[in-house]
């Protein structure tokens, strides 16, 4: 393929060198002419001259326009070219415009040296600008991402309420065509035989109402042959009385029997749970924690034998990522169960009392079954609105059925009414809010979670989610309920978390890959957030606001 080679404009030959060229001058020169005849020119040595090779670098765009610079024409004197620059009004001046009267006192800078600045900035925002485009193309790949997330969320959510919506559907109409053969093989039948029955009758009504009237008017007639005549064509044989369905009893009336329809459509919560802090305690085998309004934690700490009957009441703080022990104290009695009232007074469960510790530390009796056959073992306290306290319990008198329910106590201690549970369960442990009161109940080694009514009967049960009970067996120690209405329960079986909404519906689960290892005790502090503690002594304290 030929090679085009540049021609010197000087001596019009062809160039195989390197070639020049002249900005001011616009020519094309060879290595011979740039050194021996365009530096004789006059103004030459200010002139720029750069390789063709070069053409369309920065140097040489700059060179143009320094030339280009230096042709301005002012705008006011049409022969002159511009040479200044006046900051203060933002102007091209020539010399003439320079001394004018009306820029006396302006910031007047030489129009190159301006040219020189504004370059300098450009040049230095343009490369600030590309040290920060790396930046923003990462984070917005990052958000493209972030964003087909959460499209795919949305488009999953959807696509399950789509198809909880058809599984609703199919199962409405598996359970009517059920139904609806059932009708028929029940009452169809019958149906059937009472409107042929009808049938019959109908037709005797018309065959006996039709021949009475002519047998009427036969008798009231004077022509003897026409009486004559109608004997000879009424059949004299009357219907058949023996109608066997006139003797069929109808069926009792057929309802549907059916609850009031409650269907459980699902529930969109965004379940958060960020851990705050996480703090090494020497806490072990903790039965419950709570907290005072001024943030101080205490807790009751059970005996390392099952046989001792003393327990201990432990005070502390959290500040930052440390532990703060504050006080100790012994008990000579038993407790497994702690509410603190508004008022900071501790109430401790015992098995059939219930102690008032003050904050002089005096203790007082503050609910007690009578002596009697009511004979009662406590099982699990929880506070209420306005101060009120309810006591779960189990009866246990070998003597009488197990009733087990609870006991609506008020902030005086004084019972106000008690409810009985329509199942053999007990409350093993109670949690309350504005949104509802649910349980842990216990029943023949089986534990479960239920919503307890306003009259405290089970209108839903958690049993585990189907992604662990088919494997492992639902085990609930401790319930807590946030301000939002989340449930959450700790299970020792997936040593996690189950979050559940109020409908008792599974939203979430929280365990080691969230960093919480084995929780245990659950407790929502003052501030809202939830207070776990892990069987090694960890407590987290996390953010649980949606």
């Amino acid at each position: 393929m030929a090679q085009n080679l540049a021609v010197c404009e000087f001596c019009d030959l062809s160039i195989k060198t390197t070639a020049w060229k002249c900005i001011n001058c616009d020519l094309i020169l060879c290595e011979n002419c740039k050194t021996k005849r365009h530096s004789k020119i006059k103004g030459s040595e200010e002139h720029s001259v750069i390789m063709l090779k070069q053409m369309g670098t920065l140097e040489a765009k700059d060179s143009v326009r320094k030339l280009e610079l230096a042709n301005i024409i002012c705008s006011s004197h049409k022969e002159e070219k511009c040479t200044a620059y006046c900051k203060s009004c933002s102007k091209k001046l020539c010399t003439f415009c320079a001394v004018e009267e009306n820029h006396i006192g302006h910031q007047i800078l030489n129009f190159e040296t301006f040219y020189k600045e504004k370059v300098s900035e450009l040049t230095s925002l343009n490369n600030k600008m590309k040290e920060d485009l790396p930046f923003f193309i990462k984070n917005m790949n990052k958000m493209e991402k972030i964003c087909q997330e959460g499209n795919d969320n949305y488009n999953k959510a959807k696509q399950q309420i789509i198809q909880r919506e058809k599984d609703i559907k199919e199962k409405a109409t598996q359970d009517a065509e059920v139904l609806s053969r059932e009708l028929d093989i029940l009452l169809k039948p019958q149906n059937e035989t009472f409107n042929q029955t009808k049938e019959t009758l109908q037709k005797n009504v018309d065959y006996l109402e039709e021949t009475t009237a002519i047998i009427d008017k036969m008798l009231l007639s004077n022509d003897v042959k026409q009486v004559l005549d109608t004997s000879f064509l009424i059949e004299k044989e009357l219907p058949s009385k023996n109608i066997k369905a006139l003797d069929v009893s109808l069926k009792s009336p057929v309802d549907l029997i059916a609850p009031v329809i409650s269907i459980r459509f699902g529930s969109l919560v965004m379940p958060r749970l960020a851990i705050l802090q996480s703090v090494q305690t020497p806490l072990q085998r903790l039965k419950c924690l709570e907290s005072f309004h001024d943030g101080t934690y205490i807790s009751i700490l059970s005996p390392p034998s099952i046989r001792d009957t003393h327990t201990s009441l432990q005070y502390f703080e959290i500040k930052g990522s440390n532990y703060v022990e504050i006080c100790k104290s012994d008990l000579e009695f038993k407790a497994f169960g702690m509410e603190i009232t508004e008022n900071n007074t501790i109430l401790l469960l015992c098995i059939d009392e219930i102690l008032s510790r003050f904050e002089s530390n005096e203790m007082v009796t503050f609910f007690k079954y009578s002596t009697g056959r009511t004979r009662k073992k406590f099982t699990s306290i929880c506070t209420l609105a306005k101060g009120t306290v309810l006591l779960g319990y189990s009866n246990k008198a070998t003597y009488m059925p197990k009733y087990n329910g609870v006991v609506l106590l008020k902030d005086t201690g004084e019972s106000t009414r008690s409810f009985q549970f329509n199942s053999n369960y007990w409350a093993d442990k109670i949690a309350a809010s504005k949104h509802g009161t649910y349980i842990i109940s216990h029943q023949s080694y089986r534990k479960t979670v239920k919503r307890l009514s306003s009259t405290f009967q089970s209108t839903w049960t958690y049993t585990g989610h189907s992604s662990f009970i088919s494997s492992i067996e639902f085990k609930p120690i401790d319930i807590a309920v946030s301000a939002s209405g989340l449930i959450y329960v700790t299970d020792a079986s997936t040593s996690s978390i189950h979050v559940l909404t109020s409908d008792g519906d599974f939203v979430a689960n929280y365990g080691k890959e969230h960093g919480i290892i084995d929780p245990e005790v659950l407790h929502i502090n003052k501030e809202g957030q939830l207070v776990i503690w892990c069987k090694d002594g960890t407590i987290h304290v996390a953010d649980i606001s949606s």
